[in-house]
């Protein structure tokens, strides 16, 4: 298959070596002050009890990410960015207006904006493996009482074909929600945390597009997320040899400008898409050493009306 300005090409993640896998470490627990006090309020007041739920799930999983060695299923990344204040404000105001968390993990960052108030009836969230939804409901013990809609489904099993067009939205029931096309032109908020750093660049740019799609572009409507990235694009070199692309700033704006320009023409990508991003740096903490120093990008992508 022949990649293309349009309809990139899909390469699937590559498998970290099992040799290259760490043991787990306990000591790495370390939530912060505002991560434990939500866990206190959503887990228990016992911090003891805490921890040691934590580590059942973490034990439990049987994939070797290493943000799950690190901890980040009961860590708060979501409510870091910038533009969350204001996807709360909207979201409380606008009773139309959903919300999904693609890749949601064991779902600790929806659950924390059901506490900061979005209304619960209105939240989404899926992952493509659906051991994390169960491990989440058995973290928090709320499997009939959440009200969030999860569902485990495959953001690349939206179809792509040339040329791509706006969307035409399913009436599909929330609660009946079972693959990502019932989304279609729907959303207002869509969340991928810790993500698109996962693949190579023509396959950012295909899941991108597919985000993209998921919006409903007739009110404002926001994307935003956080992914390990570089002050210069080109692949991470990250100890465990996975094939991953690191966008910089300037070219993660260039791609989610040339998306919209995609689908929805020149004018609509100038106009009406902003793309904001922070870049923080530190030294690596879930990888082996030595690895070069660590880049995380906090974005958004503004639609405005």
């Amino acid at each position: 298959m022949s990649e293309s300005p349009d309809i990139p090409i899909v390469r699937p993640q590559t498998e970290i070596e099992k040799q290259l896998v760490l043991p787990l470490d306990p000591t790495a627990f370390h939530p912060s002050a505002r991560e434990l006090e939500f866990l206190k309020h959503a887990i228990s007041q016992d911090e003891h009890e805490i921890k040691n739920r934590a580590e059942e799930v973490q034990k439990d999983e049987k994939h070797p990410y290493p943000c799950l060695r690190g901890f980040h299923h009961v860590a708060l990344m979501m409510s870091a960015n910038k533009t969350y204040p204001l996807v709360l404000e909207k979201g409380r105001a606008d009773p139309e207006a959903l919300f999904l968390d693609v890749g949601c993990c064991m779902g600790t960052d929806v659950r924390k904006l059901l506490h900061d108030g979005f209304p619960g009836a209105q939240v989404l969230a899926c992952d493509l493996l659906p051991d994390f939804i169960a491990l989440g409901h058995k973290l928090y013990r709320d499997k009939d009482i959440c009200p969030v809609h999860f569902f485990a489904a495959d953001m690349y099993e939206i179809p792509l074909v040339a040329p791509i067009e706006p969307p035409i939205p399913s009436n599909v029931p929330l609660g009946e929600i079972k693959k990502m096309s019932d989304l279609l032109g729907r959303l207002s908020f869509v969340y991928g945390g810790a993500l698109f750093h996962l693949w190579d660049e023509s396959t950012q740019h295909a899941l991108a597009l597919r985000f993209a799609l998921l919006l409903r572009v007739d009110k404002p409507a926001i994307i935003f997320g956080r992914h390990q990235a570089l002050p210069e694009p080109g692949y991470i070199d990250d100890g465990i040899k996975r094939v991953r692309y690191g966008h910089s700033p300037e070219s993660w704006i260039r791609m989610w400008k040339t998306v919209f320009k995609t689908i929805y023409g020149p004018d609509f990508a100038l106009e009406r898409v902003r793309v904001n991003t922070e870049m923080i740096s530190g030294p690596p903490k879930l990888l082996p050493s030595p690895v070069p120093l660590h880049y995380m990008m906090y974005w958004s992508v503004e639609v405005s009306a």
